[in-house]
């Protein structure tokens, strides 16, 4: 009976040393010298101090500078067969991560995936931000104009900031022959407002109406409105992304609306979000198709260096139709800057397992 056991238990620390995804990101840790833990609890969610640096472009008044740059690797395993004939255990991803301040009112950050899903990556986020302070209404308000290749800005990170192995299905869903997802990060221009006493903020995003690594050709310019008001333990996000995109036959003009509620208090998270979109030819007939996709995630922190996070996703259209999806995570911090994951998914045919390490430096 013990050799069975000891054999299960010394083939779940090797798929655990074959794994990964994540979010350990200790170029500031690296920079101010300060501990990862500083601004995390389990990567990659932020604690209140965290939030406060994000927030102020990076910057921490007062700090000694070092070179700001790191690298994270991420080894998989997932007991799904993979369609192009990757083997299940991979090195996933290796990223060269940078990121600060180019002056008193100017950030960058910079993320490059030498590798991606095991192949050649492409950069993430490259991008300079100029911000300033503005006393309006009785409110100090921070301005904010980041140019460059960005992800959108979601009620939540469809990738730096995912919690979980497993995408959001609401991100990567495309619909028809239209091959626009709000995954992918854009090229572009992103104006935003904070006010810092009032806990309001929005965003207004002018980007090109292109998808890398399509045929689709450049279709002009996209938009994207977002506004969230933090209340507390409560956040709640509205956005809309008005686009369009020259198919084979003709124009289609889309549109996704969303809205997300998080609450975060103590140990306790929950993030609801649902959207709703339309296209005028996704489906080449020139006729109106409809989607819709939803998420449903909560979390709880067993202890400062171990979190559960169970979510379901389901997302629909008039072509597709419907496709859901179960998820259940266990991550842990077993030391500084690792992550181990164990994680199952559900779909309506199967059940899929993975595990995760990562590690950056």
């Amino acid at each position: 009976m013990l050799r069975p056991l000891f054999a299960f238990g010394f083939l779940l620390i090797l798929v655990g040393l074959c794994s990964g995804r994540a979010s350990a990101l200790p170029v500031f840790a690296h920079r101010y010298g300060l501990s990862c833990q500083t601004c995390h609890t389990i990567i990659p969610q932020l604690t209140p101090f965290g939030e406060r640096f994000l927030a102020n472009g990076f910057r921490l008044p007062g700090a000694r500078g070092a070179f700001p740059i790191a690298i994270k690797t991420n080894l998989a395993y997932s007991s799904a067969p993979d369609p192009s004939g990757l083997p299940k255990a991979i090195v996933d991803e290796v990223e060269v991560l940078s990121g600060g301040t180019l002056g008193n009112n100017t950030s960058y950050w910079m993320e490059q995936y030498v590798l991606d899903g095991g192949r050649s990556g492409q950069p993430r986020d490259m991008w300079v931000e100029i911000a300033g302070k503005h006393a309006a209404f009785s409110a100090t308000s921070l301005f904010r104009a980041k140019v460059g290749q960005f992800t959108l800005p979601l009620p939540i990170d469809p990738e730096t900031q995912r919690p979980t192995e497993t995408h959001y299905l609401i991100f990567d869903q495309t619909v028809g022959a239209n091959p626009f997802s709000l995954f992918q990060p854009r090229i572009g221009l992103d104006l935003s407002s904070q006010s810092l006493r009032t806990g309001l903020s929005a965003h207004l995003v002018a980007v090109e109406s292109y998808d890398r690594g399509t045929a689709t050709p450049h279709s002009g310019i996209d938009l994207m409105g977002s506004l969230a008001a933090d209340r507390g333990p409560i956040t709640l996000s509205v956005y809309r992304y008005s686009g369009q995109r020259v198919l084979i036959s003709a124009r289609d003009r889309f549109i996704r609306n969303g809205i997300s509620l998080r609450y975060r208090h103590r140990r306790v998270g929950l993030t609801v979000l649902a959207q709703q979109g339309s296209d005028t030819n996704a489906n080449g007939l020139g006729t109106v198709t409809h989607s819709s996709g939803n998420f449903v995630q909560a979390s709880y922190d067993v202890s400062s260096a171990m979190t559960i996070y169970a979510r379901n996703d389901a997302i629909a259209d008039d072509i597709a139709g419907f496709t859901g999806s179960s998820v259940i995570s266990l991550v842990m911090r077993p030391a500084p800057r690792v992550r181990f994951t164990l994680e199952a998914q559900r779909t309506a045919r199967t059940t899929q397992f993975a595990t995760g390490l990562e590690f950056a430096y």
